[in-house]
């Protein structure tokens, strides 16, 4: 679906921009303001909600193997392991989402992820809500030891 609004994003953008130069021209040929009004209503207004989602809507799957989309998300992933360690391991999407720039969608996908790849534990409270435990996060007693990241 995301794909598709784009695509339509962008028709959009390019309808207005066309409508945009054909009254900008009238205007030039005629010197009538009737010309500027309409193209603003015909033309900057549509090109802008075009371009508008356009950015808004995520692209193509082949975008996610670039190196900006790559740096991005590692970031993102940074932000999430900062928080799950000030939050001492145990971190929800809720939280995630209100103490970093991500949506909870994203941070939802983004903590699948690291449970995916055995990071961290998905627990399931007797409330029914999800929360996600980084064991190397959650504070240990004195005399446990401490797993050294290192030999992972």
């Amino acid at each position: 679906m995301g794909r598709k609004n784009r695509n339509k994003g962008l028709n959009e953008f390019l309808s207005g921009a066309s409508m945009t130069v054909a009254f900008g021209l009238l205007y030039f040929l005629n010197g009538s303001p009737l010309w500027l009004i309409l193209g603003v209503f015909t033309g900057v207004v549509p090109m802008f909600e075009g371009l508008s989602r356009y950015a808004r809507e995520p692209g193509d799957e082949r975008e996610e193997h670039t190196p900006v989309s790559r740096i991005g998300q590692a970031y993102q992933e940074k932000e999430i392991l900062r928080v799950a360690k000030a939050e001492s391991g145990v971190l929800t999407p809720t939280v995630a989402a209100l103490k970093t720039s991500l949506s909870i969608e994203q941070a939802e996908q983004i903590l699948q992820r690291f449970v995916e790849k055995g990071y961290a534990e998905l627990n399931i409270t007797e409330q029914g809500r999800l929360e996600y435990v980084f064991p190397e996060f959650v504070p240990r007693l004195p005399n446990q030891p401490q797993a050294d990241p290192e030999d992972e």
